[in-house]
């Protein structure tokens, strides 16, 4: 070969390669899918944790939420906590394997064989009929995925991003790759190489940064102890002496250095700070040995240091404050607590006020200083003189939210209030439900009032009047150590420390997830209830288990439950899966109440309730003689209403029964409810209005008035009274010269919550909305 002809060649290689180059480059910068990641969040189910079999066909989630999945073991369904198989007909035939699966309008599974064989289950009996039409419903896409079986796994693409799933196995997953489901969590499930995937994709609600700028960058590997939030940058403190500093885009700008200068490679600032403030252009920071610092911004990004360590040898500084005065309070962990008097550029000394030890934080309030210490909470005036020493608790932070309250964590006692009463300063114990805050780190508070305790493993959202949200490891999907740094909360974002990095959550993005709720079994005694009830009628001595189920898929989902009986009682804890038992009630009216959790940990603001009515109970033996009658009785008034029906027909067509008008049992029945309802609109503020006082008044046993009841308005003697209560509660609403609490109040309900709970579920709306659209 010649020379001309290499060059030649290797020319038009060297076109070919760009060109493959110029294509990649398009490739990365168009909208295709790049490669996201593994996937690392998932679980598998096999055969022994009670998967009907290995190969499933297809995957659907009803309006439940309960999840459906063709198999070749017939019908599966899963609940989150386990799987059922139904597999039989009736006459005890195996239905074997199903190709496929569809909800009906009526809630029913219709199933589908590989022979085109159609049979329609049944989840409230749990029973196989064969369906009037052999059709089929026209199936519908199950997820938004593309699923590709490649060697070693499955791609998993949307129309952003394309994840992979590493499935280690000798077979061809596309002989495997049956089934696919996206359920309302956002997870997708997979059959494939004889199990199935339940695979959880990353939450984007919050991001966690470990990295110092990206994935390939180094590590944090430290604790991150304070923030400082400015106009066109951010800074992060370590526990390593270190201090990041950032532009608002999160771009690493680099590190302080100990001169003010800023270097790109590794540099500690030489001291580890523990808090940090922007005041007056100038940057404050406190550190743990290194005393105190102030910034002046310089020309080309440099700063001016100047530094105080004159606190009589303690140069460990946790906090410190600013007055209205401009007077800097400086809190020494040994030495007590100092001042600086405001003078230009504070060229004063520190004077020292208090010894007491141990101060963890400062911050004013109503022109007091405020200190948390070892040695408890101190309250000093403007001048620095000791007010009061409120207790002798370990404290550690004081928050001052927006609507005047002054919060107080401590060290192992909980929170606390801080308020005036009779000109003096107080602490009162602040307890949230359902939430240990024996520990809080710090507190942060969004612009609507919305605050945030910050703890050591997890963080809770509280506002007053609404049910508390934790953020926690089911949250997380892992385990969380949040740090001391003073969270902070900037243009709808929450900025937490932890002890590897810090973490921000979109508050805008922190929308509760709803699951789907129902009762799994009601059994009174041995006999099954229909699980769509909501109201329970049972006899004194008869024991009722309900089972709650949360159909909440989430990653980690472990589901928590509490109950009561009526709004005044105590929550009991429910452990999940674990029924609700009642035994030895007693005759009357009770309200079950159950409150849950979602798969995040988060408890969800409506509360679920079930009537329970409970009758006097009968005595066996009684029981049985009395059937035996009744039985007797009921063949000689089947023979004798027969002769009687001819009798009767020819009377009406007359106009008379027995000689009396057709419509006197109407006028009776009219007469009767008249005068009950007469008695419980007389009686209606009284919440003590029962069935046994009703029945009293009418002269008539609660058995009695309840088969009256049934037989004239097909209603029971409570619903009777419950729907007089609701309807005179609609005329006082759209009168609308009284209160919501005065009307429950007026209506004989003695809690206004109870109230709105009852008035919603009888009218589909609340109080509240009621009252508006009389307006």
């Amino acid at each position: 070969m010649s020379t001309a002809s290499f060059l030649f060649i290797l020319y038009n290689v060297c076109r070919m390669c760009r060109y493959f180059l110029l294509l990649f480059v398009f490739y990365l910068l168009s909208g295709f899918n790049v490669l996201a990641g593994n996937i690392t969040h998932y679980q598998i189910y096999t055969t022994a944790d009670g998967l009907s079999h290995r190969v499933v066909r297809d995957i659907l989630q009803d309006r439940k939420g309960y999840l459906w999945m063709a198999t070749w073991n017939g019908l599966c369904q899963y609940d989150g906590c386990e799987f059922s198989t139904y597999n039989k007909l009736d006459d005890g035939q195996l239905i074997g394997r199903l190709g496929s699966i569809a909800e009906t309008e009526n809630g029913g599974i219709l199933c589908r064989t590989p022979q085109n064989k159609c049979y329609l289950f049944d989840p409230v009996t749990k029973r196989f009929s064969v369906p009037a039409s052999q059709a089929f419903p026209k199936k519908q896409i199950k997820n938004p995925y593309v699923l590709k079986a490649v060697q070693n796994g499955i791609t998993i693409s949307d129309s952003r991003n394309t994840f992979f799933l590493s499935v280690p196995t000798k077979k061809d997953l596309s002989t495997t790759l049956h089934a696919s489901c996206t359920d309302r969590n956002g997870n997708l499930w997979v059959n494939c190489n004889d199990v199935l995937y339940k695979i959880s994709f990353p939450n984007e609600q919050y991001q966690y940064y470990t990295h110092i700028q990206d994935t390939d960058s180094p590590i944090y590997a430290t604790e991150i102890r304070a923030f400082l939030h400015m106009e066109k940058e951010f800074w992060l403190a370590g526990k390593n002496g270190r201090i990041y500093m950032y532009d608002l885009h999160r771009n690493f700008i680099g590190y302080l250095s100990p001169r003010g200068d800023i270097q790109r490679e590794p540099v500690s600032f030489g001291a580890n700070i523990y808090s940090m403030e922007l005041r007056h252009g100038n940057v404050w920071m406190a550190s743990k040995g290194g005393g105190l610092f102030m910034l002046t911004p310089k020309e080309e990004g440099r700063y001016e240091i100047r530094r105080w360590t004159d606190f009589e040898g303690d140069s460990s500084i946790y906090s410190f404050a600013f007055d209205d005065r401009q007077n800097l309070w400086i809190g020494t962990y040994h030495n007590g607590l100092y001042k600086i008097a405001w003078q230009p550029n504070y060229d004063s000394l520190p004077q020292r006020v208090d010894t007491v030890a141990g101060i963890r934080h400062i911050t004013m309030i109503d022109g007091h200083i405020a200190v948390a210490s070892k040695k408890g909470l101190l309250i000093y005036d403007k001048d620095g003189r000791l007010e009061q020493r409120l207790c002798h608790y370990d404290c550690s932070y004081i928050y001052a939210a927006q609507d005047g309250t002054v919060y107080v964590s401590t060290m192992g006692f909980g929170l606390h209030k801080l308020v005036i009463r009779n000109g003096k300063w107080e602490l009162e114990s602040f307890k949230i439900p359902s939430v240990s805050s024996e520990i809080v780190l710090s507190v942060a508070e969004d612009t609507d009032g919305v605050l945030y305790f910050i703890k050591d493993d997890s963080f809770f959202k509280y506002s007053a009047g609404q049910q508390v949200q934790i953020f926690g490891s089911n949250y997380f999907g892992r385990n969380m150590t949040f740090s001391e740094a003073a969270a902070f909360i900037r243009e709808r974002t929450l900025w937490v420390g932890t002890v590897d990095g810090y973490l921000t959550m979109h508050l805008n993005d922190l929308s509760k997830n709803n699951p789907s709720f129902c009762w799994k079994e009601i059994l009174v005694d041995t006999l099954h209830l229909h699980t769509d009830i909501t109201e329970i009628e049972a006899s004194e001595g008869q024991e009722i288990r309900i089972s709650p189920i949360v159909l909440d898929y989430g990653y980690m989902g472990k589901m928590q439950y509490k109950y009561r009986l009526n709004p005044d009682s105590v929550w009991i804890p429910l452990a999940e899966r674990e029924p609700i038992v009642l035994n030895g009630l007693k005759n009357g009216e009770y309200l079950l109440e159950v409150q849950y959790t979602d798969s995040k940990g988060i408890w969800s603001t409506e509360i679920t309730t079930l009537s329970i009515d409970i009758n006097p109970p009968f005595k066996r033996k009684m029981l049985y003689a009395g059937f035996a009658v009744v039985l007797l009785v009921s063949l000689c008034l089947v023979i004798y209403y027969r002769k009687r029906r001819r009798q009767i027909n020819f009377d009406i067509s007359s106009g008379t029964v027995d000689g009396q008008t057709v419509g006197l049992k109407e006028e009776e029945d009219e007469r009767f409810l008249h005068k009950a309802e007469d008695f419980v609109r007389q009686n209606i503020a009284n919440d003590n209005l029962t069935v046994d006082f009703l029945g009293e008044y009418l002269g008539l046993s609660r058995s009695l008035l309840y088969r009256r009841m049934k037989e004239s308005v097909n209603k029971t003697p409570a619903q009777f009274i419950k729907d007089i209560r609701i309807r005179e509660a609609e005329r006082l609403l759209k009168s609308q010269k009284y209160t919501i609490a005065e009307i429950a109040d007026m209506t004989g309900f003695c809690d206004p919550k109870y109230f709105s709970r009852v008035f919603k579920k009888e009218t589909g709306k609340v109080p509240t909305t009621y009252l508006k659209e009389q307006e």
